[in-house]
Protein backbone atom coordinates (compact mmCIF):
# COMPACT_ATOMS: atom_id res chain seq x y z
CA UNK A 1 0.00 0.00 0.00
CA UNK A 2 1.26 3.42 -0.85
CA UNK A 3 1.28 6.42 1.41
CA UNK A 4 -1.51 8.02 -0.61
CA UNK A 5 -3.75 4.98 -0.15
CA UNK A 6 -3.09 5.01 3.58
CA UNK A 7 -3.99 8.71 3.84
CA UNK A 8 -7.17 8.20 1.86
CA UNK A 9 -8.12 5.27 4.04
CA UNK A 10 -7.54 7.32 7.22
CA UNK A 11 -9.61 10.19 5.83
CA UNK A 12 -12.38 7.80 4.88
CA UNK A 13 -12.39 6.18 8.33
CA UNK A 14 -12.35 9.60 9.98
CA UNK A 15 -15.27 10.77 7.85
CA UNK A 16 -17.15 7.55 8.55
CA UNK A 17 -16.66 7.99 12.32
CA UNK A 18 -17.88 11.60 12.18
CA UNK A 19 -20.97 10.67 10.19
CA UNK A 20 -21.74 7.84 12.58
CA UNK A 21 -21.42 10.20 15.55
CA UNK A 22 -23.71 12.79 13.93
CA UNK A 23 -26.27 10.16 13.01
CA UNK A 24 -26.46 8.99 16.62
CA UNK A 25 -26.82 12.49 18.03
CA UNK A 26 -30.50 12.86 18.94
CA UNK A 27 -30.20 15.61 21.52
CA UNK A 28 -33.26 17.82 21.49
CA UNK A 29 -35.45 15.19 19.85
CA UNK A 30 -37.31 14.46 23.08
CA UNK A 31 -38.03 18.14 23.68
CA UNK A 32 -39.23 18.56 20.11
CA UNK A 33 -41.51 15.54 20.46
CA UNK A 34 -43.03 16.87 23.67
CA UNK A 35 -43.69 20.30 22.15
CA UNK A 36 -45.30 18.85 19.01
CA UNK A 37 -47.43 16.47 21.09
CA UNK A 38 -48.57 19.32 23.36
CA UNK A 39 -49.57 21.42 20.35
CA UNK A 40 -51.54 18.53 18.85
CA UNK A 41 -53.32 17.89 22.15
CA UNK A 42 -54.22 21.59 22.45
CA UNK A 43 -55.64 21.58 18.92
CA UNK A 44 -57.66 18.43 19.66
CA UNK A 45 -59.09 19.95 22.85
CA UNK A 46 -60.04 23.14 20.98
CA UNK A 47 -61.77 21.14 18.24
CA UNK A 48 -63.68 19.08 20.81
CA UNK A 49 -64.75 22.23 22.66
CA UNK A 50 -66.09 23.75 19.44
CA UNK A 51 -67.82 20.51 18.50
CA UNK A 52 -69.38 20.18 21.96
CA UNK A 53 -70.67 23.76 21.88
CA UNK A 54 -72.30 23.21 18.50
CA UNK A 55 -73.75 19.87 19.60
CA UNK A 56 -75.26 21.37 22.76
CA UNK A 57 -76.81 24.19 20.73
CA UNK A 58 -78.24 21.69 18.27
CA UNK A 59 -79.70 19.45 21.00
CA UNK A 60 -81.18 22.40 22.87
CA UNK A 61 -82.79 23.60 19.63
CA UNK A 62 -84.63 20.33 19.01
CA UNK A 63 -88.39 20.49 19.32
CA UNK A 64 -89.44 17.02 20.35
CA UNK A 65 -93.09 17.80 20.98
CA UNK A 66 -93.10 17.86 24.77
CA UNK A 67 -95.91 15.91 26.31
CA UNK A 68 -95.23 12.64 24.56
CA UNK A 69 -93.52 10.25 27.03
CA UNK A 70 -91.29 8.57 24.43
CA UNK A 71 -90.05 11.89 23.08
CA UNK A 72 -89.34 13.16 26.59
CA UNK A 73 -87.19 10.08 27.15
CA UNK A 74 -85.30 10.70 23.92
CA UNK A 75 -84.63 14.30 24.92
CA UNK A 76 -83.44 13.18 28.36
CA UNK A 77 -81.10 10.65 26.75
CA UNK A 78 -79.76 13.30 24.37
CA UNK A 79 -79.18 15.69 27.26
CA UNK A 80 -77.36 12.96 29.21
CA UNK A 81 -75.17 12.25 26.18
CA UNK A 82 -74.28 15.93 25.87
CA UNK A 83 -73.51 16.10 29.59
CA UNK A 84 -71.00 13.26 29.19
CA UNK A 85 -69.11 15.24 26.54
Amino acid sequence: MSTTDTRQRRRWLSLKQRLTAVARDDSGYTTETIVVTAILVAIAIAVLAIFRTKLVAKVNGLNLGMGHPVLEGVQAAASALVAML
